[in-house]
């Protein structure tokens, strides 16, 4: 990203000083001047927006014509609770729900100069430091946990 500090020091090489005829170079206050009337602005960028992976084609397409049809198969074999959420007869398979998420460190600078014209867009996933955080969990049975930890 650009800085103030950037344009003095583009300035201060003796080609460039020499092309534009300066006597010496700007101080740093003086480019952030230029850059406000050159319509920049020093902040954090507005963030894009959100997309919800869940309404792609093809994976509405998976969840209508293969997983809701499973469910609806296997339901009446799951552990269900009445009203009073108390188990229904026993049945052969225990729900177990699985989730898991990466967690990225902050990776990337959050103020820079931003120019008016310029669009908010999706901030790309990078790699760097992340923790995975995974888990099972059952209405039945709770979080799983194995004996030694």
């Amino acid at each position: 990203y650009l800085t103030a500090m950037d344009i003095v020091r583009f300035l201060e090489i003796p080609e460039i000083k020499e092309q534009f005829k300066l006597q010496k170079s700007p101080c740093e206050r003086t480019a952030r001047r230029w850059l406000h009337m050159m319509e920049y602005r020093y902040g954090k960028p507005s963030k894009g927006m959100y997309i919800n992976e869940h309404e792609r084609d093809d994976v509405v397409e998976y969840r209508e014509n293969v997983f809701l049809r499973l469910w609806a198969r296997l339901q009446d074999r799951m552990m269900l609770r009445d009203r009073n959420n108390i188990p229904t007869l026993p049945k052969l398979f225990v729900l177990l729900t699985h989730d898991e998420s990466t967690y990225y460190a902050f990776v990337h600078q959050e103020t820079r100069w931003i120019h008016k014209s310029e669009k908010p867009t999706l901030a790309k996933k990078e790699e760097g430091s992340s923790i995975m955080v995974s888990d099972f969990c059952s209405p039945d049975l709770g979080w799983l946990r194995s004996k030694d930890g």
